[in-house]
């Protein structure tokens, strides 16, 4: 009996620990930003031409640059996941420019440590307890 309740135990976790159904939401940001030698200045090392386009590959990102005289624009599109992601878990197969990259599934690497058997043994009589089982 307890070996079942383990192993429904352990299936839980594996389950928990993929998720294939992610789903994820697009944003779009405008901000004007400074011009720099009549370049948009994105960030502090990133200067982009008017009409160009630059691809992130660190966030899912698409940004363009607008100047209009000494005013830059930039057009900031990009997607997260849904999903909060817990600490211990990552999205994998972001592959590709945005809006390529707007997929993927949460991977959760650390499985929670049990400290012994006696901890195993206390949590399934504690699970049964609650069930009203002994």
């Amino acid at each position: 009996m307890i070996w079942n309740i383990f192993t429904v135990l352990l299936l839980a976790f594996s389950v928990y620990a993929t998720n294939k159904d992610l789903k994820f939401i697009s944003y779009k940001n405008d901000a004007r930003v400074p011009v720099v030698n009549g370049r948009c200045g994105i960030y502090e090392d990133k200067l982009l031409e008017h009409g160009e386009v630059w691809y992130r590959t660190d966030f899912c990102e698409k940004i363009s640059c607008s100047v209009m005289d000494t005013t830059g624009h930039s057009e900031i599109r990009g997607c997260v996941p849904l999903t909060p992601i817990s600490q211990n878990c990552t999205v994998v197969g972001r592959r590709g420019p945005y809006p390529e990259c707007c997929s993927g599934e949460i991977v959760c690497n650390q499985q929670p440590e049990v400290d012994s058997n006696e901890a195993i043994v206390e949590e399934i009589r504690l699970l049964l307890e609650r069930n009203g089982r002994k």
